[in-house]
């Protein structure tokens, strides 16, 4: 499933570098989303697609972390 959510996200963003489970005790609920640092990207907005993509994979109440080089985590969202 994380595979088929991070073909489908790439589509259009040259800025998403990979999708993968968080390393965590509860991988099953986790995803890193690693982004390059770009201008102009409304970050949040990016996390709101990112849960409903995820959600129409059957991920369903994802913790999603958008992370940019650094690491730097952008966004921190719990997804419904």
């Amino acid at each position: 499933q994380v595979e088929n959510l991070e073909s489908n996200l790439r589509q259009g963003r040259e800025y998403l570098l990979a999708v993968n489970r968080c390393f965590t005790y509860r991988v099953n609920d986790t995803l890193c989303v690693y982004v390059r640092d770009t201008a102009g990207i409304d970050w949040e907005r990016f996390a709101d697609t990112v849960c409903m993509t995820a959600t129409s994979y059957a991920l369903d109440r994802q913790k999603i972390f958008i992370i940019k080089p650094g690491p730097d985590t952008i966004v921190r969202r719990t997804c419904p």
